[in-house]
This record gives C-alpha cells, structure tokens and sequence, in this order.
C-alpha cells in the first residue's frame, strides 16, 4: 500500500487557520513522521522566510501558505501549495512525494495551480 497516512487532525487545523481571514497564521509545512504518515511540523504568521528557515536539506516536505498581493484598488490572497524535495533527502522519501501528493490534496485542497 502506498497511501500515506494524513489524519494528523493538526494538519487539517493549521489549513483552515491559513484560510481563515481573521487568523494570522499564512503558512503550514507537513513532514514525514515515518514513511507512510505525514504529520504538522511547523506553522507560523512569519511570511515565507519563516516558512523557507523550516525546510531543511535532509527533508522532503508539504507547505501551503497565503500570499497577500494588493494593488490601489484591491487586496487578493492566493493560496500556493509547495512541494519541498531537499537535496540530502533519501531516495525511499522522495520516492514517495509524488505519490503522497495525492493524499495530502485530500486535506489541503485549495491553492493557485
């Protein structure tokens, strides 16, 4: 079986914090806990330097964050889903990131393609 176990209910939380408006997290990065189960790693309000200081050469990773373009008229938020394959990472891992994509769309569903 090559699913990936994401019932981490803090994966699904941070999400919803992320599109939530009103709440000042705009990022989430989900790791690999073992080799079948993705888990919450990090979240923060920090921007996208916070977020990038969470990906490390050793780890292959899952983030999603908000980024917030404003013009004179307007303020628009886009949602980016990022798949992070560090250099460092074992083969076995990275092996799995493009299958486990499929199941982690299941619970971080909405981004710009």
């Amino acid at each position: 079986n090559t699913m990936a176990d994401v019932t981490d209910p803090n994966i699904a939380e941070a999400y919803k914090a992320v599109r939530n408006d009103a709440d000042e997290t705009n990022w989430l990065v989900v790791g690999y806990e073992t080799n079948k189960k993705l888990v919450l790693q990090a979240k923060g309000s920090g921007g996208m330097d916070e977020l990038v200081s969470n990906l490390k050469e050793d780890s292959c990773n899952f983030a999603y964050t908000k980024v917030v373009s404003q013009d004179e008229e307007t303020t628009r938020a886009k949602f980016v889903f990022i798949t992070w394959i560090g250099e460092n990472a074992t083969d076995m891992t990275k092996g799995n990131m493009s299958v486990h994509f499929a199941n982690i769309k299941y619970v971080i569903r909405d981004y710009t393609p």
